[in-house]
């Protein structure tokens, strides 16, 4: 089952997550959010708030420098991934790479311990073999071990008592992170706060990669994922397709990365 952790204090930080320091706007805790599937207004809210992106290469060789840091202390750590929570909806702010990314974008179409980390604002770590989170997350369990993922931690980043962002983790390793949580917090507690917090977050460049989304849409594979998560999930298939097309959004990476991930998910297993 995956475990909760309160964090021991870092820099004034209070216990459960890192505190951006300097920071002195108060909110409301993110303890009592429910634990579903974000609502499709909600993300449109947020998405319309913003209004460009630019890819920012000092945060991307931040968090690189931080990954490598990881791998010092937790040497299965395959990836990273640093998140904004707006509106009550996660995005991915940046990866240290495009799988990391797609495997926060499937959590955004139906859930995981990432995703749901970040809205909880404790320290959520996941293990691949528990039967209880492999039932809650099937999808993101299908995918992570199709990806050789199998284990995950997801740090939250606050302002003062509200939770702005988390830092996502995954590892080749059950329980890679068990007794590492204040290690790790500390690689990041000096810089994913201030990250977090001066992001420049919009959507037009994500929308950009998206080229030509009649092509994309008319695609087999796009067509098939959809199928897939309607008849998983009890959807239509007009809600099936927004909710792909917003994950590859939020997550920043091509609707393609996404549907790939759901048709493999449901894959019948070689023999």
């Amino acid at each position: 089952m995956h475990r909760r952790h309160d964090l021991a204090p870092l820099g004034g930080a209070p216990r459960g997550g890192l505190r951006a320091p300097g920071l002195g706007r108060s909110g409301r805790g993110a303890s009592g959010y429910e634990l579903q599937m974000d609502p499709i207004a909600e993300t449109r809210e947020a998405l319309e708030e913003f209004q460009h992106y630019s890819e920012d290469a000092d945060l991307v060789a931040d968090l690189q420098r931080s990954a490598e840091l990881v791998r010092a202390i937790v040497p299965s750590c395959t990836g990273v991934s640093l998140a904004l929570v707006a509106h009550g909806v996660t995005f991915t702010l940046a990866s240290t790479s495009t799988q990391v990314a797609a495997l926060d974008g499937v959590q955004y179409v139906d859930g995981g311990p990432c995703d749901d980390g970040a809205h909880e604002g404790r320290a959520l770590e996941y293990n691949a073999g528990d039967p209880v989170d492999e039932a809650r997350w099937a999808i993101f369990a299908r995918s992570t071990a199709a990806e050789s993922v199998a284990s995950t931690l997801t740090l939250p980043i606050r302002d003062g008592e509200r939770v702005v962002g988390s830092v996502n983790l995954y590892a080749s390793d059950p329980h890679a992170f068990d007794d590492r949580h204040e290690l790790v917090a500390a690689i990041f507690g000096a810089w994913a706060p201030g990250a977090v917090a001066n992001a420049d977050l919009g959507f037009e460049t994500r929308r950009a990669a998206q080229e030509a989304p009649s092509v994309v849409r008319s695609h087999a594979s796009f067509h098939q994922a959809i199928g897939i998560l309607a008849s998983a999930r009890g959807l239509s298939p007009e809600s099936s397709r927004e909710l792909i097309e917003q994950a590859a959004l939020r997550a920043g990476v091509h609707l393609s990365e996404i549907a790939r991930r759901i048709i493999d998910a449901f894959a019948e297993p070689e023999r």
